[in-house]
Formats: structure tokens, C-alpha cells, sequence
């Protein structure tokens, strides 16, 4: 099976610009090299290229110590690292730090790792003056934290290829990010983005210290961490805490709506495309035949199942793709049965349409008892890193195999006498 993955990072390869001005020093960045220094992003004809979380990240317990070795993003060549520590509300003590990290061989500056960073990840904005003489002025740092490819600015900012837009310092009130979910501050006169850096990890043996020079002429060393934190009350001494990392975007071919998984609403979104017709979207084609079929979607049961880390391919029944077919798949089918088709409202796999068409009725039902196996149809799993693997706590475990005739009485009983519509499925929604 050919299987071609699409470049789905908006980010081109980074640049280089070499800023001269800094106006102060909690702000500026570093002239770097003015060497070319890409990130490169040319993700095609590869089955995975990162794994991601949920867009939530899970902060690091209290007492326990976050290491490099925790970082999950990391950026740049070479033989040294060094961290970066984002905190959008350097106040707080209950807020979640993200974390990326930078390697490098050549003298290096925080303000190469941080446009290298914002031109890999492409959750990842930020607001910087024009160059001046020596260096430039962060004003704000964005993060698309939901993770819907989405992220803006309620005064309209445009940012580049390589995540950043170069603006005159903010006006009050300051901008905002337009989703709530999506994380956005930014200052300049009454608040700011602080500066401290750490030789050694901050979170272990080493201590947060508010730098002495700007971002611009902090050059790292091997082990080095920095920190920024938003400053909303000039204490110049909120530095990042509650460190979390970053995790980069899964890009693969069964991922059509470009969010952190192969699930389910990828599915949904094969089904908005009428099976048989010609592709809405090229990328669901995955045979490359010309029309959208089943063969794509089974080609996406077998790609998604080895993103995700098991060893066979989905199967039709699991509407949890969680490599189990037990009741609660069965319950799922059940509640939405619909042997005469929906008039036009799409019903999804999650909810028991394993063949896309408009119906959820006995074939549905019989590739599920079919494939009935509470204990997991393959228990044995791919032990790559980049593997995850979803528990569900709330699935009953069951040595019960439905029968047709099981699913007749329900509908006798009248118990299937609802189900739940949803309108089309869209590509920003999911």
C-alpha cells in the first residue's frame, strides 16, 4: 500500500534576518548568523512524523521534576541543547508553562531558538517589532491551544510563513486572541514579556534569574534554560513555572483535518464525501484511483490503526477506535439505528455507520457482531515510541456476543426510537 502524507505545516522554511536594534533589553533579540537556518518541512511519502497529545498538555506533577529529557518538541541540529519556557501568566502558580527544545552546534542566540521554534511549530505566533540597531522587541506571544489550525487576533494581525508578524508596539487596549481557548498576551508599557535565564535546569538544581541583557544578546550555552514569562503588574520577576512540553502536530494521511489524532472525525469527514464520487479534498483519496470508496476507507482503517501504535487495522465495529468491539460499541449502534436512512443528515462511524452510506441498519449491525470481541481483536500492539494507545474506563467487558435478533427486540421495545442528527461535518469544526 502507497501511502503519501501531506505537509501540513503552514510554516515555509525559516529565513534568516538579521534584526541591528534593541530598544530594551528585556525585549531584544540577538543578531544570530546570517547564515540560512531552515526547518524543514518536507513531510511527503512518510506514514508519521510526530506525535502529539491532546491539545491540553497534562501539567508536570507538583514535586516532581521536569528534565530535558521530558521535552517531546525539539528543533534545530547539533551537538548542544538548550530550553525554551513559555508561561503565559508569569503571576500565577497554577498555570501550565509550555516547553520546547533547541539544538545547536554553532554560537547561538535565545532569539535564533525562538524563531526557530515559531517556525516549527505551527501553533506557535508572535508579534516582534522591525529591526532596529540592535535587535528587536517582543510585544506577544500566541499559542493555538485547541489545536483547529485556527488562530487570530482580535485586531486582525496577519503573521507569516514562519509564525511571527513584524508590528508597531501595541496600542490599549492590547489585542486578544479571538478564541477563548487559544492562548494570547501581549505589552509593551504597562506589561511584558520577562526574560530569565537558568544555567542549569530551574526545576531541578538550578534557579530562574531575570537576565541582564535582552533576549537579543543572550548567548546560549550547553545545558542552558530560558524563560518567558508574561509580566502583566512590571514585577520584573515572574518567571516560567508548571512546566509542560510542547508536542509537535501529527501529519498523516488519515489525519484530513490536520488536528493532533487519526480518530474518528477523520472518518466523518470521508463520509461528507459522497463514497464513489470523485474526492472534495484530494488528500481522501488515498489509493490515488480517482474516486473516494471503500478502498480508502479500509486503506484508513490500516494507516490509522499503525499511526496510533497497533499492529492490525481497525475493524468495522469499533466506533471508539479503540482496537475493542464490546458493548459500548453495541450501545452506540443501537441508540442510533436507522434502517431507512436519514433524509440527508450524515451519521458517523462513532456512531455505527461502518460502510458511509446513510443508514445505520442490520449490516452495520452484523459487521459489528461480526467482529464482536470485548477483550480486544488484537491484543498485540506496535512498540513504537510514537505509539499511543487510548484506555476507555467506562467499556463493560462482556463475553456476550450480540444476535441479530437482539437488536430486533430492542427496536420492538421501542428503544431506538430516537437517535441523534448532527449537521455536515466541516473541516474547521473538527
Amino acid at each position: 500500500m502507497r501511502v503519501e502524507s501531506r505537509c501540513v505545516n503552514r510554516k515555509t522554511p525559516l529565513i534568516r534576518w538579521t534584526p541591528d536594534v534593541q530598544v530594551r533589553s528585556q525585549f531584544g533579540l540577538q543578531p544570530g548568523d546570517t547564515s540560512e537556518t531552515g526547518i524543514p518541512h518536507d513531510l511527503a511519502k512518510i506514514i508519521l512524523i510526530l506525535l502529539t497529545t491532546v491539545s491540553a498538555p497534562a501539567m508536570v506533577a507538583q514535586g516532581s521534576t521536569f528534565s530535558a529529557n521530558d521535552v517531546e518538541f525539539w528543533v534545530g541540529t547539533g551537538t548542544n541543547q538548550s530550553v525554551l519556557v513559555v508561561d503565559w501568566d508569569g503571576s500565577s502558580s497554577a498555570d501550565v508553562s509550555l516547553v520546547w527544545g533547541y539544538r545547536w552546534s554553532n554560537p547561538t542566540t535565545t532569539e535564533d531558538m525562538l524563531l526557530a521554534v515559531l517556525a516549527a511549530d505551527p501553533r506557535m505566533y508572535a508579534k516582534i517589532s522591525p529591526p532596529q540597531a540592535s535587535g528587536v522587541a517582543l510585544y506577544g506571544v500566541g499559542y493555538d491551544q485547541n489545536a483547529n489550525g485556527s488562530f487570530d487576533l482580535s485586531d486582525n494581525t496577519s503573521f507569516n510563513s514562519s509564525g511571527f508578524s513584524m508590528t508597531a508596539a501595541p496600542f490599549y487596549p492590547v489585542a486578544t486572541a479571538t478564541e477563548i481557548a487559544d492562548w494570547y498576551a501581549e505589552g509593551w508599557e504597562d506589561a511584558f514579556w520577562n526574560f530569565a535565564n537558568a544555567e542549569e535546569n530551574p526545576f531541578h538544581s538550578g534557579s530562574w534569574s531575570t537576565a541582564m541583557v535582552g533576549i537579543s544578546n543572550r548567548v546560549l550555552s550547553d545545558g542552558s534554560w530560558d524563560s518567558l514569562a508574561f509580566d502583566a503588574n512590571l514585577s520584573f520577576n515572574d518567571f516560567a513555572a508548571n512546566p509542560a512540553p510542547a508536542f509537535a502536530p501529527l501529519a498523516a494521511a488519515c489525519n484530513f483535518n490536520l488536528d493532533h489524532a487519526c480518530d474518528p472525525v477523520d472518518i466523518n469527514l470521508l463520509y461528507d464525501n459522497p463514497l464513489g464520487d470523485v474526492p472534495l479534498d484530494p488528500a481522501m483519496d488515498l489509493d490515488n484511483s480517482g474516486l473516494v470508496d471503500l478502498v480508502d476507507l479500509n486503506q484508513w482503517l490500516d494507516l490509522a490503526a499503525a499511526i496510533n501504535g497497533f499492529s492490525s487495522p481497525y475493524q468495522a465495529g469499533d466506533t471508539q477506535l479503540d482496537h475493542r468491539v464490546d458493548l459500548s460499541d453495541y450501545n452506540a449502534l443501537a441508540s442510533h439505528f436507522d434502517p431507512t436512512g436519514s433524509g440527508g443528515i450524515l451519521l458517523d462511524w462513532d456512531q455505527g455507520n461502518f460502510d458511509g452510506n446513510d443508514r445505520i441498519d442490520l449490516s452495520d449491525y452484523s459487521r459489528l457482531a461480526l467482529n464482536f470481541s470485548p477483550g480486544g481483536y488484537d491484543p498485540g500492539v506496535n512498540s513504537s515510541p510514537f505509539a499511543t494507545h487510548p484506555e476507555r474506563t467506562n467499556h463493560l467487558h462482556s463475553t456476550f456476543v450480540p444476535e441479530p435478533n437482539g437488536l430486533w427486540l430492542l427496536l420492538c421495545g421501542g428503544l431506538l426510537g430516537f437517535r441523534r442528527n448532527r449537521t455536515l461535518h466541516s473541516l474547521k469544526s473538527h
